[in-house]
């Protein structure tokens, strides 16, 4: 297996990183950490993540943060097509 992250997903995560940068509380190290972790357990097991409403994609929550990796699987390729705030419209947004 191969994990790719689209343009928009490593977009998310720049906006996300300015995001939490702007809270003087913010840790992040530890937002790093957790967005790192994920693509070892979708590599080892792609199919873990909840299937989307639409069925087509899966979404899997990041550790301790709102955040939510929308993801697809094709063969022996992940993508990771966004990475959204769990409240948001992210269906919107694919």
């Amino acid at each position: 297996m191969r994990l790719v992250w689209s343009d928009s997903a490593v977009g998310d995560i720049d906006r996300i990183l300015d995001h939490y940068a702007e809270q003087a509380d913010a840790d992040l190290a530890t937002i790093i950490d957790r967005i790192d972790a994920i693509p070892d357990t979708l590599l080892s097991n792609p199919g873990i993540g909840s299937l989307t409403p639409s069925r087509r994609w899966r979404k899997w929550p990041v550790k301790d943060l709102p955040l939510l990796l929308v993801y697809d699987v094709i063969d022996d390729t992940v993508t990771v097509l966004r990475v959204v705030h769990a409240r948001s419209d992210w269906a919107a947004l694919l």
